[in-house]
């Protein structure tokens, strides 16, 4: 809805933010509902609230401009779609502690055709799913690319977190809950204000390495937990670290994702955005999970030192995944990332005279 500029850089800094209270909103309403009305409580309660969206989004939302639209791209979509679900599919089957067997080598063979199949409808159709040359921006390849890790790592940390607390630290689902509202009061005021003067005074370069280096360091605290640990110690500057982190981090993807987009491919950068961070989330559990089982034993309880090493060991792969999208950002995206007035930092830290307009508002 908005054009390049400070306008979008507020819109997408308030979108990660809401993002952020609402996953913590929903962790804690989730610890509510499960110890007094059971778990199946969590989904029976998102139908009132999908009815009040369906009805606030009516009342509010703009329709924004009609023309001549393309023909809808129902082929490819729905290969990407089953693609998509046979990959997660698989993931699944390989996270279990049975790899071998028929279901996982047919559910393998069937995400490779569909894989090729997507790619060669794209190719050929005459409405492809993606625009042809829509990864030609180095800006916005490092950004999808660096979404789709992070998604992983947020995803997994904050679920790793919460097993931690409540399997070994002994806190219940609501306390577990709790515990977490000060990463997302951290990661809310990063993202609202921090993300926005950083991208303003350093672009979306400086200030996405500068938040992944934040993440880095509170997974790799999280990396040193401890069975005997305390929530103080152990947990809470970790939560603070990553949070920080991931309020710069995100906006600044986001900024990148959708720079330099006509209006036509605004709606195509947005979606591919939001795809990679729910891909990287579901793909990222399901690794980080198979880290954290592998030494569990197959037919006991774990003990909590056995947890906490699994969690430990998750926690360290995540670092390095921190550590691999920190280099993607660093040689993908260009040096001079732009502004968000669309123009290029120039060697003294200002915009260049000589920088590339703004897209132009639609």
């Amino acid at each position: 809805m908005f054009p390049d500029g400070p306008g979008r850089v507020r819109a997408l800094s308030t979108w990660q933010a809401a993002t952020a209270a609402g996953a913590t909103t929903g962790v804690v309403a989730g610890g509510i509902l499960t110890q007094t009305a059971g778990w199946r409580g969590v989904f029976l309660v998102n139908v009132p609230l999908i009815v009040a969206l369906l009805a606030f989004v009516a009342a509010r939302v703009p329709r924004g401009e009609t023309g001549a639209a393309a023909p809808l791209p129902v082929v490819p979509s729905l290969m990407t779609t089953a693609l998509v679900a046979a990959f997660i599919y698989t993931l699944s089957r390989f996270e279990g502690r049975s790899l071998a067997g028929p279901g996982t080598e047919l559910a393998l063979a069937v995400t490779v055709v569909l894989a090729a199949a997507a790619l060669m409808i794209q190719r050929i159709a005459a409405t492809p799913l993606l625009p042809r040359g829509f990864f030609a921006d180095r800006g916005r390849r490092g950004a999808l690319l660096t979404m789709l890790l992070m998604g992983g790592v947020i995803a997994a940390y904050v679920y790793f977190v919460s097993q931690y607390l409540q399997l070994v630290l002994g806190f219940s689902p609501l306390e577990a809950g709790l515990e977490l509202a000060p990463a997302t009061l951290t990661v809310v005021l990063s993202s609202t204000f921090g993300s926005r003067a950083a991208i303003g005074r350093y672009g979306t370069r400086t200030t996405l390495l500068t938040g992944l280096t934040s993440v880095t360091a509170g997974q790799l605290w999280l990396s040193f937990l401890s069975a005997a640990g305390s929530y103080w110690a152990n947990v809470l500057p970790a939560l603070l670290l990553t949070a920080a982190g991931m309020g710069l981090v995100f906006p600044s993807i986001s900024v990148s994702a959708t720079a330099n987009t006509t209006a036509a491919e605004r709606g195509t950068a947005a979606s591919l955005l939001v795809t990679a961070q729910q891909l990287g989330g579901a793909t990222g559990l399901a690794v980080l999970s198979t880290v954290a089982t592998a030494g569990l034993p197959a037919h006991a309880t774990a003990s909590a030192r056995q947890l906490t090493d699994g969690f430990r060991l998750s926690y360290l792969t995540a670092s390095g995944i921190v550590v691999l999208a920190a280099a993607v950002a660093g040689l993908v995206m260009p040096s001079r990332s732009p502004r968000p007035g669309g123009g290029l930092p120039g060697p003294g830290g200002r915009a260049d005279a000589r920088a590339l307009p703004s897209a132009p508002e639609t």
